[in-house]
């Protein structure tokens, strides 16, 4: 039977703070102890759709294509469910590398792969637990973070010329 502590979902939430920091914002939770949920809540990325392959090699007639154009949409929307299953298909760069990050995150203790791999009398596959990743969430979209500036930035652009002249008040 598929179980995960909250103490192991605490270990993710801390894993997934030590590999992205600050870049991403997360909603870590868990679903009657079976499941995992992580959501990209806000980052800076401005647009997942960059990372997604337009076109598969199948044509546009394909139900992967169907995929891809729904994952378009939901970029479009703020929210985008993730298929850990199969990463490598619709996704590359960046995209790809985060989402399989998050993923490596979520392994904790025995992970969620199937337990009764190795036994060829069992016909079930009988999960840790399972894992959900998304960009966003279908009733709160995904956003982009503006970056702050900081002191030494703002310092930098005091002591430009150009940018010190343009910004006196006349």
């Amino acid at each position: 039977m598929a179980y995960i502590s909250k103490e192991e979902v605490s270990i993710i939430r801390k894993r997934l703070k030590e590999e992205f920091g600050s870049r991403f914002k997360f909603s870590v939770t868990t679903h009657n102890y079976s499941k995992v949920s992580v959501a990209i809540m806000s980052g800076e990325i401005a647009d997942w759709s960059e990372f997604i392959k337009t076109e598969h090699p199948h044509g546009p007639d394909s139900q992967k294509q169907k995929n891809i154009d729904r994952l378009l949409d939901g970029a479009a929307k703020g929210y985008i469910p993730i298929n850990e299953f199969d990463l490598g298909n619709p996704w590359e760069g960046e995209g790809k590398n985060i989402f399989s990050t998050i993923f490596s995150s979520c392994q904790v203790g025995d992970g969620c792969h199937n337990r009764n791999a190795g036994d060829l009398s069992a016909d079930y596959p009988d999960y840790t637990y399972f894992i959900d990743i998304s960009v966003g969430k279908w009733d709160k979209p995904y956003f982009q973070k503006v970056p702050t500036p900081t002191i030494a930035s703002t310092l930098e652009d005091s002591n430009n010329p150009e940018i010190s002249s343009a910004s006196k008040i006349k």
